[in-house]
C-alpha cells in the first residue's frame, strides 16, 4: 500500500477515535464545570477551596500507589503480549493490596498531620474524602484495561459515569438544603463507588472471552515497566497540584479556591491532547516494527494538537472573563488574571503529552521521568520564592514556565531518539490540511 494512503488510513482510524474521545472529554468537562460552579455558588470561595484541597488526599494516594501498573496494562495489552484475563487478575490483586495500604497511610496523615498539611479543613471532611481512594484506584485500573483493548466506546462510558453521578448527588444534596461543605465530598464518594460498579459490569464481557489465561510472569513485567511510568506520572501529578497545595499552605483556602477556578478553566485546553493520548498510546505500542509510520503519525498529531490548542486558547481567553462572572459570580473575578498567565503553559503541555506517549510506547518511560523531575523542581522552588511576593499571579507564572520547559525538553529528547526535525512537532506544514482532508475522503 502506498505510504501516503497508509498514513491517511491511520489518520482516519485515529481521528474517528479522537472525535469520540473528545466528545466524551467535552461532556465530562461540562459536567465537571457544572460541579465546580454549583459548589462555588452554594458554598462560596472557602467551600470551593476546602472541596478541592480535601480531594487532593485521595487523588494523591491513587497517583502514588498505583505503581504505574495502569500504564503497563495499556502498553502490554496494546502490544498484544498478554490476554486481558491475566492482566485483570494481576490488577485485582494490586487493587486489594494497594487499596488497604492507601487507606492506612491516609488515616495516618489525617490523625497526625491534618493541621500541618490541610490547615482550615475539618477532619470529618478529610475522612470522607479518603474513603473515595480505593474506588479511584480501582477506576484507574479498569479504565486502563479498556484503553489497552482499544475499546473506546466502553471506556467513554466509564469516564462519564463518575462525574455524572457526582453532579447528580451534589444537586440532590443542595436541593435538600445541605449547606455544609461535607455534602459535596459525600457526593464525590458516592459517585466514585457507582462509577467502579458500572465499569466492572462493562468489563465482564471481555473477561468471558475464550482466550486461555496461559501466560505467566505478568506481575513482574507490569511492575518493571510500570515503576518507571509510575514515577513519571507521579511527578507530573505533583507538578499540576503543587501550586494549589502551596497556595493553601502559604496563603489560605480562599486563595486556593480562586486559583483553582483559573486552573480548572485553563486545563480545559488539554481535552484534545488527553483524548489523543488515550487513543495514541496503545496504537503506537502496536507499531514497534513500523518506525517510519510511527514518527510520521506522532509528528503530525503533535503539531495539529499544538495548532488547535493555540487557537482554542485565544478563544478561551476572550470568553473566560464573562464566563467566570456568569458561572461563578463576581467573587471569582480575581481568577481571570492568573488564568491568562497560565495559558502559555497550558498550550505548551498539549503537544508535550503527545510526544510523551510516543516515548512511553517505545518502552522508555524513564525518559519522561527525568523531564518530569525537572518540572517539579522548578514548580515547587519557584512557587516557594514568588508566592510570598506575587501571590496567585506568581504561582501562575511559575507553573506556565514549567510547562513550557517540559515541552522543550520533550522535543529535544524525541529529536535525539528519532532525528525528527525540531519544528516538525509544533509547526503546521503545507500538506497537513491535505492529509486531514484525505483521511476523510472515501477510500
Amino acid at each position: 500500500m502506498h505510504s501516503v494512503t497508509a498514513f491517511r488510513l491511520d489518520l482516519r482510524a485515529l481521528f474517528r477515535n479522537f472525535a469520540r474521545m473528545l466528545g466524551v472529554q467535552l461532556l465530562t468537562a461540562a459536567i465537571q464545570l457544572a460541579i465546580v460552579a454549583l459548589i462555588a455558588k452554594e458554598y462560596g470561595p472557602r467551600g470551593s477551596g476546602v472541596y478541592v484541597v480535601s480531594l487532593l488526599l485521595p487523588t494523591l494516594l491513587a497517583t502514588f500507589l498505583n505503581l504505574g501498573a495502569n500504564s503497563s496494562n495499556v502498553y502490554y495489552l496494546g502490544a498484544g503480549r498478554f490476554p486481558v484475563q491475566t492482566i485483570w487478575k494481576t490488577s485485582w490483586t494490586l487493587i486489594r493490596v494497594l487499596g488497604l495500604a492507601g487507606l492506612l497511610l491516609g488515616a495516618g496523615v489525617i490523625l497526625f498531620k491534618a493541621e500541618d498539611y490541610f490547615p482550615g479543613i475539618g477532619r470529618p471532611v478529610l475522612w470522607v474524602a479518603l474513603l473515595a481512594f480505593p474506588f479511584s484506584l480501582a477506576q484507574g485500573f479498569l479504565n486502563s484495561l479498556f484503553q489497552g483493548l482499544q475499546d473506546f466506546r466502553r471506556l467513554n462510558l466509564c469516564m462519564l459515569a463518575q462525574p455524572a453521578l457526582t453532579l447528580g448527588g451534589i444537586a440532590v444534596l443542595v436541593a435538600a438544603g445541605q449547606t455544609e461543605v461535607l455534602a459535596p465530598v459525600c457526593a464525590n464518594l458516592a459517585g466514585a463507588a457507582g462509577g467502579v460498579a458500572f465499569s466492572w459490569l462493562l468489563l465482564r464481557k471481555h473477561l468471558r472471552s475464550e482466550e486461555p489465561d496461559s501466560h505467566s510472569g505478568y506481575m513482574d513485567k507490569a511492575l518493571r515497566y510500570g515503576f518507571k511510568a509510575y514515577l513519571s506520572n507521579l511527578l507530573t501529578f505533583l507538578q499540576s497540584r503543587a501550586d494549589t497545595f502551596l497556595i493553601n499552605m502559604l496563603i489560605n483556602p480562599a486563595a486556593a479556591g480562586i486559583y483553582s477556578i483559573a486552573f480548572q478553566i485553563g486545563e480545559k485546553l488539554w481535552m484534545l491532547s488527553q483524548a489523543v493520548s488515550v487513543v495514541l498510546l496503545p496504537k503506537l505500542s502496536a507499531m514497534s516494527k513500523e518506525e517510519e509510520r510511527r514518527i510520521q503519525i506522532t509528528t503530525a498529531i503533535s503539531r495539529m494538537v499544538f495548532a488547535v490548542s493555540a487557537a482554542g486558547a485565544v478563544l478561551l481567553g476572550i470568553l473566560a472573563y464573562p464566563l467566570i462572572l456568569v458561572l461563578f459570580g463576581a467573587t471569582y473575578r480575581p481568577s481571570y488574571v492568573p488564568f491568562i498567565l497560565l495559558l502559555p503553559g497550558m498550550i505548551a503541555l498539549a503537544p508535550a503529552r503527545v510526544i510523551a506517549n510516543d516515548i512511553a510506547a517505545r518502552g522508555k518511560p524513564e525518559l519522561n521521568l527525568y523531564m518530569a523531575l525537572a518540572g517539579v523542581v522548578l514548580t515547587i522552588t519557584g512557587n516557594l520564592i514568588v508566592l510570598p511576593h506575587l501571590g496567585i499571579h506568581g504561582a501562575a507564572i511559575v507553573t506556565s514556565a514549567a510547562y513550557i520547559l517540559d515541552l522543550l525538553m520533550k522535543i529535544l529528547t524525541y529529536r535525539a531518539i528519532t532525528k525528527a526535525p525540531f519544528f516538525s512537532l509544533v509547526l503546521m506544514r503545507r500538506n497537513d490540511v491535505r492529509d486531514v482532508v484525505g483521511a476523510f475522503k472515501p477510500s
